[in-house]
């Protein structure tokens, strides 16, 4: 059956006008892929294109199909897109994300070098001694009771050992000398020549009947240890050792002799003799020691000014 001039002109329009239509919507589609595509560099692309579009509409066609998948690509959502899981990266195929590192620790400083440790230091106990006392009076003290002496230079070994106001001396006064020098402090010095002259000049008269004019084997001054590496008094020359008594008459008498009787009558008085000055000389030293201290003092008597308090 054939269509009228109308009606032809009906189908004409509404041909143009959804040609029209289609056309302002795939314009707008265009964009939309454009947009999309410079944003996610997407290549999109459809079943037609837009000449093909409207060929179609022109040659008659009322349907006209577009790729709804890629219309579906090309517009781009209002919605983030949220970010893939490992579960669905791994359904979808995608290798999955790396985890970001870890912060890295801190390196830490290494600590500052240790001084290197001092040498140990001698095995005495020197710094902790008392040393003898200085008396600025003693020296004229020790010029009124006759002796002869000098003033002896200061000074302090590396071991500790030293002299500190200490004097040599040639005679005790009251007519004792010395074959040589003696080096003591000088309130050992002092000590000395008092007990010779309230003790043993007496002694000595009463037993022999004649004074000491002489001391030999005398010893002063000498840094040398005692047990537990304490330094001796010896060391601060605040002791001294005497070991042979002369008498004016020619006769002398030694501790390593006469410190025992030997049967004799002689030998009797001099142990006795002996003895008593022995037990003078505590009233003038700290410390006194005989033979009959130890084997170290066998020939002589040992007195020092130290701070212990000991008479054999």
């Amino acid at each position: 059956m054939s269509e009228s001039p109308g009606g032809r002109w009906t189908a004409a329009l509404t041909r143009c006008s959804t040609a029209l239509v289609l056309a302002v919507c795939a314009t707008a589609c265009a964009g939309w892929m454009q947009a999309a595509r410079a944003q996610t560099g997407t290549t999109f692309q459809d079943d037609l294109g837009l000449d093909g579009l409207l060929d179609s509409i022109l040659q008659g066609n009322d349907t006209v199909v577009l790729d709804e998948a890629d219309l579906e690509e090309a517009v781009p959502s209002d919605q983030p897109e949220e970010a893939a899981t490992p579960e669905a990266s791994a359904a979808q195929g995608r290798p999955e994300a790396s985890p970001a590192p870890a912060t890295p620790p801190a390196v830490a400083e290494p600590p500052p070098a240790l001084p290197m440790p001092r040498p140990a230091a001698p095995s005495t106990h020197s710094a902790s001694q008392a040393r003898p006392p200085l008396d600025p009076q003693c020296p004229l003290r020790l010029e009124r009771l006759g002796a002869l002496f000098q003033s002896s230079p200061d000074f302090v070994e590396e071991s500790g050992c030293q002299n500190q106001g200490a004097v040599a001396v040639e005679g005790f006064g009251g007519g004792v000398s010395l074959p040589g020098r003696v080096v003591v402090a000088c309130p050992v010095a002092e000590a000395t020549a008092l007990w010779l002259r309230k003790v043993v000049q007496t002694e000595a008269l009463e037993t022999f009947g004649t004074p000491v004019v002489g001391l030999s084997n005398v010893n002063g001054y000498s840094c040398r240890m005692r047990s537990g590496g304490y330094i001796s008094e010896h060391g601060f020359a605040n002791a001294i050792d005497i070991g042979t008594f002369h008498f004016e008459d020619g006769r002398r008498v030694n501790i390593e002799g006469g410190w025992r009787s030997d049967g004799t009558a002689m030998g009797d008085l001099t142990a006795d003799w002996f003895a008593r000055i022995n037990e003078g000389a505590c009233d003038y030293f700290q410390l006194v020691l005989n033979p009959n201290s130890d084997s170290a003092h066998q020939n002589h008597f040992h007195f020092d000014l130290g701070p212990w308090k000991s008479c054999d």
